[in-house]
């Protein structure tokens, strides 16, 4: 039950967000994703949790697959809901000052791991 309720409140986040084209802004790009997280931990964390509490016979190695996956995926929802909290922290904090919000540190974040092995061959 709990699962189901994640599954579908999460989809109505989505789905709401996604319509509504007069609040796609940079931070409710934050909210999609932890409405995606958490739609994953309803989806496949929580379900994979009841199978391990079962005690169903797993090998070693599908048991710390399963824990693996259960907390990537509890973890991801934790960091986007930090990343939110950072993102509305520096909005109140440094109003209309010009700073670049949250999302748009990740996406420079983001740049420079992936090129950085192209500016490593260039040197």
């Amino acid at each position: 039950v709990n699962a189901v309720s994640c599954i579908l409140g999460n989809m109505l986040v989505i789905l709401s967000l996604w319509k509504t084209k007069s609040i796609q802004q940079p931070t409710f790009c934050l909210i999609v994703s932890l409405a995606m997280a958490d739609f994953l931990v309803g989806a496949v964390a929580s379900p994979l949790a009841v199978v391990m509490d079962r005690r169903v016979e797993l090998s070693f190695l599908t048991c710390l697959f399963i824990s693996c996956v259960i907390l990537l995926l509890t973890l991801v929802s934790v960091l986007c809901l930090m990343a939110i909290a950072v993102d509305r922290f520096l909005g109140v904090s440094i109003p209309l000052s010009g700073v670049m919000s949250v999302v748009n540190h990740m996406m420079v974040l983001e740049w420079y791991p992936h090129n950085l092995g192209r500016l490593v061959s260039i040197l």
